[in-house]
C-alpha cells in the first residue's frame, strides 16, 4: 500500500479540476476511531498548492507521463481525494478509500501481473487480492464505485466498507454520537484533516507513545489563508497534570531543536512560527508561515537531502 501512496501522492498534486472532495462521512464505518483525509483539490487551489504544481511539472513531468501510461489514465487529473480510517490501530485494520476517475480495464490487467492475484466475488462486487512485492503482505482491493477504489490488508476491512455503501451497514453519517464526528467538522478549504478518540487505547500497545497514551482525542487540519499556510493541532489530555506535562515537552522540543539548528535559520523560523498554548486539559499547537516561504524552505531540504544521497562520502 505504501507504494501505491507515494504514488498516488505525487503525480495528483498537478490536476486541475476544481470541485473539492471534502471527507464523504456516508463512506465512512459508524465505529471509525481514527480519520485521516488529504482533499487534493482544495490543496490545489491554495498558493502552496499551485508552487507544488509548478515544480512537480519542471522535474517529474516524464515520469508523470510514463505513469499517465502505464495506469491507463491522467493520474494527474483523475485523483482527487484520498481518505484512510480505521477502528483500530495498526496497518492491518486500515482502509484505503481512493476518489477519482480510473481505468478499472487496464488497472485490473497490471495487478494480474502479479503472480499471486486471483479474484473473488462479494455480492456481486469484484474483490482483487495480491501480494506486494515490497512488504509481501496481501492486499485486498475493490472498485466500489465508479469514482472510488478501496484497498486494505484483509477482506472483511473491504467488505465492510462495500456494506456500508450498499446500505447494510451503518456509516459514519449515521452516527452522530460518535465523538470523533464534531472533530471532522472543518471548513471547506481545509486541505488535510486527521482525528483521532480514544488515543489510549488505540496506543496502548506502543510503548514509545507515552503523549498519546495520556490523550482523549487529536485533531488537525492544514489549510491556507491570505497566502500564508496554517496548520492546527488539538489534544485533549485525561486532566490537566497530564496536559501540563505534555506542554513541557513539547516546548523542551521546541527549544533542544532551536538551540542545535542555531546556524540553521530557516529551522529557527519555522519553530519560531509555532505557537503552543493551554486551556486546562486542552492543548493547542498552531502554525503559520508564508506559503512561498515555506516552498523555498522545503525545495532547500530536498536539494540537501539529495546532494547527502549521491555524496560518496
Amino acid at each position: 500500500m505504501k507504494t501505491i501512496l507515494v504514488i498516488l501522492l505525487a503525480v495528483c498534486l498537478v490536476s486541475g479540476l476544481s470541485t473539492a472532495e471534502p471527507l464523504n462521512k456516508n463512506h465512512i464505518s459508524a465505529d471509525a476511531k481514527w480519520i485521516f483525509h488529504v482533499d487534493f483539490e482544495a490543496f490545489r487551489a491554495t498558493q502552496l498548492g499551485r508552487l507544488v504544481q509548478d515544480d512537480i511539472r519542471q522535474n517529474w513531468q516524464p515520469k508523470i507521463d510514463a505513469l499517465n501510461q502505464l495506469f491507463g489514465s491522467d493520474l494527474t487529473r483523475d485523483i482527487t481525494a484520498m481518505t484512510l480510517f480505521g477502528s483500530k490501530a495498526g496497518e492491518e485494520n486500515a482502509s484505503l478509500l481512493i476518489y477519482g476517475k480510473f481505468n478499472k480495464e487496464k488497472l485490473t490487467a497490471l495487478l494480474t501481473l502479479n503472480g499471486s492475484y486471483k479474484k473473488s466475488d462479494y455480492n456481486g462486487s469484484a474483490l482483487h487480492h495480491w501480494v506486494d512485492d515490497r512488504d509481501q503482505k496481501n492486499r485486498v482491493g475493490a472498485f466500489a464505485q465508479d469514482n472510488l477504489i478501496v484497498i486494505s490488508r484483509t477482506e472483511s476491512n473491504v467488505t465492510s466498507v462495500l456494506d456500508i455503501l450498499s446500505g447494510k451497514a451503518s456509516s459514519l453519517a449515521q452516527q452522530q454520537a460518535n465523538p470523533i464526528v464534531p472533530l471532522t467538522e472543518v471548513p471547506q478549504a481545509a486541505f488535510v484533516l486527521a482525528a483521532a478518540v480514544g488515543l489510549d487505547e488505540l496506543s496502548q500497545d506502543d510503548k514509545n507513545a507515552a503523549i498519546l497514551q495520556n490523550s482523549k482525542l487529536m485533531a488537525f487540519v492544514g489549510s491556507e489563508d491570505q497566502d500564508s499556510v496554517i496548520t492546527r493541532l488539538r489534544l485533549e489530555t485525561k486532566d490537566t497534570q497530564a496536559a501540563e506535562q505534555i506542554e513541557m515537552v513539547l516546548r523542551g522540543i521546541l527549544a533542544f531543536t532551536t538551540l542545535r539548528q542555531k546556524d540553521n535559520p530557516d529551522i529557527a523560523a519555522l519553530i519560531g512560527a509555532c505557537k503552543i498554548t493551554r486551556d486546562q486539559s486542552m492543548l493547542n499547537v498552531q502554525f503559520q508561515y508564508p506559503s512561498q516561504a515555506l516552498m523555498n524552505i522545503l525545495k532547500g531540504f530536498a536539494a540537501k537531502q539529495s546532494e547527502a544521497q549521491t555524496d560518496p562520502n
